[in-house]
């Protein structure tokens, strides 16, 4: 069995939903790191996460979880590479 507490936990997309896993991981003792273009740092910190690029995301984060509608903007956001 593996241990939440002190794993670090990615967001990809941390609108609505993205924010409510955030702050459920927040009370299992996660650290958060949200990867959103669309959200200022501010909101991030505000919410208990740490506002980072998408590739310091995926090289910090132990569990990743992926939020995001598909469109043109997040078609091949994640690839061979990223995973």
């Amino acid at each position: 069995m593996r241990r939440l507490a002190g794993q670090t936990l990615g967001i990809i997309g941390f609108g609505r939903i993205g924010q409510a896993v955030g702050h459920r991981a927040l009370g299992f003792g996660l650290k958060v790191l949200a990867s959103d273009p669309r959200v200022d740092a501010a909101v991030a910190r505000r919410l208990g996460a740490e506002a980072v690029s998408l590739d310091e995301l995926l090289s910090r984060a132990d569990i990743i979880s992926l939020h995001s509608n598909l469109d043109s903007g997040s078609r091949g956001l994640l690839d061979r590479r990223g995973f």
